[in-house]
């Protein structure tokens, strides 16, 4: 059996969703996320927001110098976890 793939370290759980082009990475143990801590998991999450833009950034740049065109975004609903969505943009002939 394989092991998934790893990206710094991280494995990544690859999901495909039903529409083609979307991918969903899951990590549950966030490695920006491990140390943080609030009041509140609700203040937690909006607090850990703006520590997913560069994650999010690295993969679409990483995914642009192949050349392909993508949308990324993240969200996280608990912590230390992150599910980065990919959308890839095809263009129109």
């Amino acid at each position: 059996m394989r092991a998934p793939p790893a990206v710094a370290g991280v494995v990544l759980k690859r999901e495909i969703a039903s529409i083609q082009g979307v991918y969903v990475l899951t990590d549950n143990t966030f490695k920006p996320f491990s140390r943080m801590s609030m009041q509140s998991p609700a203040e937690a999450t909006s607090q850990a927001q703006p520590f997913l833009w560069f994650p999010c950034g690295v993969i679409r740049g990483a995914l642009a110098s192949m050349g392909i065109n993508a949308t990324v975004q993240a969200e996280t609903s608990e912590l230390p976890g992150a599910t980065f969505q990919i959308k890839t943009i095809t263009g129109k002939s």
